[in-house]
């Protein structure tokens, strides 16, 4: 899911046409979802146990703040009618 969703947004960054505060929110939205894939890599080797306490340590407040980014700005951006909301 998160693949597709950065994917999403890496679009709206590269992309010529999309204004300049949806690629702004795009490109933090890539941000976060990297800090996810790196704590992902960091971990893949961990057994799962030790995964989901480092989970809900590093990544569970990755993922609030995603929550918040959601709520704030990528709603924002659809009332905007910016590139984000057009996806």
């Amino acid at each position: 899911m998160l693949n597709h969703a950065r994917r999403k947004f890496a679009d709206i960054v590269k992309s010529g046409v999309s204004d300049p505060q949806s690629k702004s929110y795009a490109q933090e939205a890539i941000t976060l979802i990297q800090k996810l894939y790196k704590i992902e890599k960091e971990i893949k080797d961990d057994p799962p146990d030790k995964k989901l306490i480092i989970r809900k340590e590093k990544s569970q407040p990755i993922i609030n703040t995603i929550r918040e980014w959601i709520n704030t700005k990528f709603y924002k951006a659809q009332e905007l009618g910016g590139a984000i909301a057009k996806d």
